[in-house]
């Protein structure tokens, strides 16, 4: 992460799945952008595996207040 960029890659695992994450994206001091996908792969066995794709979009629209 630097320089109004982010990209990040994650991988865990054992015996019963492993689990792979990705993340790239752009970022402003009042916007960002981001792509995520995991994908998870199941071992032996009927649970199977899932993947997911999902995309953000954030604007800051207005004064940001210390006010709690």
């Amino acid at each position: 992460m630097g320089g109004g960029k982010i990209d990040a890659a994650m991988r865990c695992g054992d015996k019963e799945a492993t689990q792979v994450m990705q993340m790239a994206g752009t970022y402003s001091p009042d916007s960002y952008q981001m792509q995520t996908s995991m994908k998870m792969e199941r071992g032996a066995g009927p649970a199977g595996g899932m993947s997911m794709t999902m995309r953000v979009e954030a604007k800051r629209v207005g004064e940001c207040s210390a006010k709690g």
